[in-house]
This record gives structure tokens, sequence and C-alpha cells, in this order.
């Protein structure tokens, strides 16, 4: 029996169409496999640095971090004394949580925000974040907008909060807890503001003290970070005019009250 040769074409054409929806499967899963891969990276964060015992509480189970771990969006990470963490966010962020002290951090893609719970908190931006990108940091009392900065956050044994800008500066909105009275201010390179709370009263429940600081106002902790990173040291001391070496501090200006 002879065949047509529109019967000859069919197993060709057959096979074409499998091999396209072969190809068209395969670009599908390259991008379900890219965009995975891109949100591990946005959400996954290092360990550049570990001193001492911290803690990480990471998917509901509590262990000892090692140099090798990789932190995730969520995680609570603890320093217990003399203990350090410094953790890489991204290739421009680098935060350090020096010791007893607790704080969350959680990341989406160009959304990033830290919780600092208790004691201390160095930050430092190496580049000015895209318009489209957020960075966080958030006590209970403030959340300090940054951008393209370094500086540290404390809470101390009593609760009190107070922020200071190395260089750069941020914008920082403080809410009472309690009256839920909002007030703004920005901080400058060399400025120290610290948070006070009136409970018994709706007006200035919540208070800003600003202050200008020379160097000898930092906890030495914070200047050896400055002094380990010659880069940072040269931007910190162009921002505020320290000089760090301790050889000329600068005075601190008489405060005043925001």
């Amino acid at each position: 029996m002879n065949t047509s040769p529109e019967t000859k074409r069919k197993p060709s054409r057959k096979l074409m169409i499998l091999a396209i929806a072969l190809c068209a499967a395969l670009a599908i899963a390259a991008v379900i496999a890219g965009n995975l891969y891109s949100r591990y990276m946005a959400t996954s964060m290092r360990i550049l640095r570990l001193e001492g015992t911290v803690h990480l509480q990471q998917n509901g189970r509590s262990r000892t971090v090692q140099d090798s771990v990789r932190l995730q969006s969520g995680d609570e990470m603890k320093t217990e004394p003399a203990s350090l963490v410094s953790v890489g966010l991204d290739e421009t962020k680098i935060i350090t949580l020096e010791e007893k002290s607790l704080a969350d951090v959680e990341k989406r893609i160009k959304w990033l925000r830290l919780n600092l719970k208790e004691g201390c908190l160095f930050f430092q931006v190496t580049k000015a974040l895209e318009d489209d990108e957020t960075f966080d940091i958030t006590t209970s009392t403030m959340t300090i907008g940054i951008r393209g900065t370094s500086g540290y956050v404390i809470v101390d044994e009593n609760g009190q909060e107070s922020l200071v800008i190395t260089d750069g500066h941020v914008h920082v909105v403080g809410v009472n807890p309690t009256t839920k009275e909002v007030k703004e201010i920005d901080v400058y390179a060399g400025q120290r503001i610290t948070v006070y709370l009136f409970n018994d009263q709706i007006v200035d429940s919540i208070m800003f003290f600003l202050e200008d600081i020379g160097p000898e106002a930092l906890p030495p902790e914070i200047l050896q970070l400055i002094l380990d990173d010659p880069q940072l040291l040269a931007r910190v001391e162009a921002a505020t005019g320290w000089d760090l070496d301790g050889s000329d501090p600068t005075p601190s200006p008489a405060p005043t009250e925001t």
C-alpha cells in the first residue's frame, strides 16, 4: 500500500510539537529557578565576623551561631557578654551586633528592616540606596530611615534609647507606644539623639534630646570598628571633622532640646 506525502510528514509534526513543548517547559523551569535563586540571594545574609557566643533563633529552633551559617529573613540574633557578630546584609550594607544585644531581621528583595530590642547595633552603608530600596532600623520608639550612612543605636538596660550618626544623615520617626504621639527629626553626622517618654501627658509625650558630640563620646568598641575600616574612617572624619586618633578631640557643643 502506498503512503501519501501527508501521511509521511505527520510523525515529524508530532516530534516538532513535542520539541517545542519541551523547550517551553525548560524555559519556564529556568525562569522559576532564576526567581527562586534571586529570592534566596535577596533574603539570605552572611556572617563576616564572629567573636564569643552568639545565639540564633531560626525556623523555631535555637542554636549557637557558626561562621558557616547563612542567615535568613525572620532570624533573631542574641550576643552573650564579650561577644559580637557582624553580618553582611548584602554587598553594601553591614551591621554589627555588640555584646549583650538582641535583634531580629526581615528582608525581602529591596526591603530591609532590623529591630533592635536591647544592646547596641552599629550599621554602615557603603553605597546610597536606590530610590526603590528601603532600609529601616527600629526600636520600641524609633524608626530610623537609612539611605547611605553609618552610626549606631543603643537600647540600654533601662530601656533608654539613643542614636548616633557618624557619617551622612537619617530621618527618624518617633512614636510613644502608649499615647501614639508621633514626632520626626533629621539627625546628621556628629549628632546624638536620646528619646524620652512622658506617658502622663498627651502633648510632648515623646521628646528628642539632640546634641552635637565629639569623638570622646564614642564607646570604645564603636571607635575600634571605625578605626579598623580605613574607608569608613575617612568618611567619618570628613563628615564630622573629628580626629579619631585622639590627638585633637573636638569638644562637644552645648546640647539642644527638640
